[in-house]
């Protein structure tokens, strides 16, 4: 079983497809339930925000795996496979591993460091497990993911290094507003989750006072409690007289889960009306009258260009980052040809440096451990072919020794019993230390499985003949170079050199 990643970001894809291929959280139990329709595929977790959406399963089938899951999108999303394809990414194995533990560190986002992905790796993880879509497969790359986000964040300065999304777009919206702060300034954020609590947040460290509009009210009061806790002045209401609101506001910002958008051209244009009534005369007026930045995908906000309204949102943010990008390092030199680790960063070397290392060496453990977990079969089938073996033996000594006493049987029984034991100790303990190892040849295998290095060996003067090693004749033909032995880190190999099938069966005796 293996682990395959179908994904797109914003790296790769534009906003308009990426929200086409959004999975709500509502949606998502029908999705990975679509997924898990196939018998190749045993787990699934998805995994979308408004950067990007991944779709992870434990699969025995890479390309029919592959296939299932694009054509899962492409219903979902109501893209054909055709459009799809130029855009996605394709994660096998280790590759797949290695790109959610980067993504869990901020080291994939849009803006390099953000907090806010372990948050929602965390919600995707929670919702598959209560719907029942992964096992101790997901369950283990998941926890890993999570631990390896919040090592970075703990033991690097990344997050300080650059801004988060939120305060991304408010520093877009600052710049179009042709301001430093929000002093005597008020915003409306849409929205009561994570998202929106941050950006009230923010907003109000900027010196904005506040409303807080969401689809149930109760909730919408709990982020305005927050916030007049710290300080801030901030009211709450429901989305019933939306208009009104945007009309009293200087930034709008919108942050929620809705499928449909929540404001549109006619919204905007009577908002627009309310507010020149309300402000006719007043020549302060800067040349950005009404700021909205929507941070949702799907998007909240569909306005069609209006004098004095600027739309900020995931596209537009997403064209800003690539100028920074190119800006920084002269050229953009993403390629999706490129390993995970040679992804561009805009955060100091020293931070990015010390956060891929943790992903380094998190991806390391986890590697290790899952090939420790692959051999426990063999070691069980090893220790249960010594018990046989010693079994064997022993009923054959009492056959055979029918005058010893009961004390004589059971010291024979004893000495033979540690015998087997201390034989099989070294293999079973070096048999999980060697699956994290693939750089070692049969013969240091077995030495270490065995732990041989202290015994001597006869040398070839003293009658041991030296290997046989096939010679190519001089024009090369009809030299057959000699079959590679299988991986001997490979579980199974393990289990050929003990004479055991790959399902941990014993060879000889035909049962498992």
């Amino acid at each position: 079983m293996s682990i395959v990643l179908v994904g797109m970001s914003y790296r790769c894809a534009p906003v308009s497809l990426l929200e086409r291929a959004t999975v709500s959280a509502e949606d998502r139990p029908k999705v990975a339930a679509d997924l898990l329709t196939e018998p190749f595929i045993s787990e699934a977790l998805i995994v979308s925000t408004c950067n990007r959406t991944e779709f992870y399963v434990v699969c025995e089938g890479f390309h029919p795996t592959v296939e299932h899951i694009v054509d899962t999108i492409s219903r979902y999303s109501g893209a054909s496979v055709s459009e799809l394809f130029p855009h996605l990414y394709v994660r096998y194995a280790e590759s797949a591993v290695e790109h959610m533990l980067r993504v869990a560190a901020g080291l994939d986002s849009m803006v390099v460091g953000e907090q806010q992905i372990i948050g929602q790796i965390r919600d995707a993880y929670a919702s598959a497990t209560e719907d029942g879509t992964i096992g101790h497969g997901l369950h283990e790359l998941a926890h890993r993911a999570l631990r390896t986000g919040k090592r970075v964040h703990a033991e690097t300065d990344i997050d300080d290094e650059g801004p988060s999304m939120v305060s991304f777009a408010v520093r877009q919206a600052l710049d179009a507003m042709g301001v430093d702060n929000l002093d005597d300034r008020h915003a409306l954020v849409v929205g009561a989750g994570a998202m929106a609590s941050l950006a009230s947040t923010h907003l109000g460290r900027l010196g904005a006072s506040m409303t807080i509009a969401n689809r149930t009210l109760g909730r919408a009061q709990n982020v305005a409690s927050h916030a007049r806790e710290v300080g801030v002045s901030a009211d709450a209401t429901d989305l019933s007289d939306l208009v009104t609101e945007m009309s009293r506001a200087d930034i709008v910002v919108t942050a929620t889960g809705a499928l449909d958008p929540l404001v549109d051209t006619p919204m905007v244009d009577q908002a627009l009306a309310v507010r020149a009534e309300q402000r006719h005369g007043d020549s302060s007026e800067t040349s950005a009258d009404l700021v909205i930045c929507d941070l949702s995908l799907p998007r909240d906000v569909v306005c069609a260009p209006r004098p004095g309204v600027t739309v900020l949102n995931i596209d537009t943010m997403q064209k800003e980052r690539r100028a920074a990008l190119e800006n920084e390092s002269d050229v953009v030199k993403h390629n999706q040809g490129l390993p995970e680790s040679a992804q561009p960063s805009v955060v100091s070397d020293d931070a990015a440096a010390l956060a891929r290392s943790i992903v380094a060496e998190e991806l390391r453990s986890y590697v290790e451990r899952i090939r420790s977990q692959d051999v426990v079969p063999t070691v069980k089938a090893l220790r249960r072919r010594g018990a046989d073996i010693l079994r064997s033996e022993l009923d054959r000594i009492d056959s055979r020794t029918p005058d010893l006493s009961e004390k004589e049987r059971k010291e024979v029984h004893s000495a033979m019993k540690r015998v087997v034991d201390k034989l099989m100790h070294t293999p079973t303990v070096q048999l999980k230390k060697l699956a994290g190892h693939t750089d070692m040849t049969y013969s240091d295998a077995i030495r270490d499985l065995f732990g041989l290095d202290d015994v001597e060996y006869p040398s070839a003067a003293e009658g041991r003949p030296e290997p046989s090693v096939p010679q190519p004749d001089s024009s090369l033909t009809n030299y057959a170079v000699p079959m590679a032995l299988p991986d001997p880190a490979d579980p199974r190999s393990m289990g050929a050199i003990m004479g055991l099938r790959h399902d941990g069966s014993d060879v000889k005796k035909g049962h498992s």
